[in-house]
């Protein structure tokens, strides 16, 4: 069970990408012809034994805006869409690998966020760590889709699978509050919000848990990685883990 300390370490790291398009490495391809492309995994496809090779070398070679294109001119022209063809096609690790790329980093999230909450217990690190690390807009995105992939509402299954603690932090995550990053400091209100932290560290007692959920869930990154919570986080750590495994679940 994610501990106090643990969800305040995840939610508080340096130079975490807040942004799925900050996680991006490809360039858009210089020479990219979306008609070519689909004619091309086209012929790849129904190839004898299909052409795995030129599969994977447009599809690892364009980006995400390039493969949506690909993937909407090649359903038009077919009347069928590549994920379906290449799901027949393919198998093993490059099946998986050739679907992933064609799905949107919501559709990925919101997978990552059904499978986290599949089956016996739940996979906590993988909920904080994409709840708490995406903007306003792509947590909205990610519900519309989640929605429209598993007919159910990512709110109602986190209330359905999570408890306590944990279930309120999530939800308060989830409702997009987080300020947008800027350059103008508030010292006043980090040494504040810092302070409001440390304190709940140190009460070994009835601590007042909702004293800090606003601040780790609506705080910029920026704000929130000043070196004043990485300190609460390190020196209340035990504290708060004492606590956490007395009161049971989170």
């Amino acid at each position: 069970m994610v501990l106090v300390n643990e969800i305040l370490s995840q939610i508080v790291q340096v130079d975490r990408p807040m942004a799925w398009g900050s996680l991006a490495t490809l360039k858009p391809y210089a020479s990219f012809n979306v008609d070519e492309d689909v004619d091309t995994l086209k012929k790849a496809i129904d190839a004898k034994g299909v052409d795995e090779a030129s599969i994977v070398r447009i599809l690892s070679n364009r980006t995400l805006e390039q493969r949506e294109l690909i993937a909407k001119a090649f359903e038009k022209k077919f009347k069928t869409t590549l994920e379906t063809v290449l799901a027949k096609k393919l198998s093993g690790y490059l099946e998986n690998t050739m679907l992933t790329l064609l799905k949107s980093p919501a559709a990925l999230d919101a997978k990552e966020l059904k499978d986290a909450m599949k089956g016996l217990g739940t996979d906590e690190d993988t909920l904080i760590e994409i709840l708490a690390t995406r903007s306003d807009r792509e947590l909205q995105e990610i519900k519309v889709v989640y929605k429209e992939e598993f007919q159910k509402d990512l709110e109602k299954d986190i209330e359905a699978e999570t408890t306590r603690r944990f279930q309120k932090l999530l939800l308060a995550l989830l409702k997009g509050r987080r300020d947008a990053n800027s350059n103008v400091i508030n010292y006043e209100l980090i040494e504040d919000d810092a302070k409001a932290l440390y304190a709940v560290a140190s009460q070994k007692k009835n601590p007042d848990f909702d004293a800090w959920i606003p601040i780790v869930t609506e705080r910029s990154q920026n704000h929130l990685n000043r070196g004043k919570y990485q300190k609460v986080s390190t020196v209340g750590g035990s504290v708060l883990r004492e606590w956490a495994l007395s009161e049971g679940q989170c």
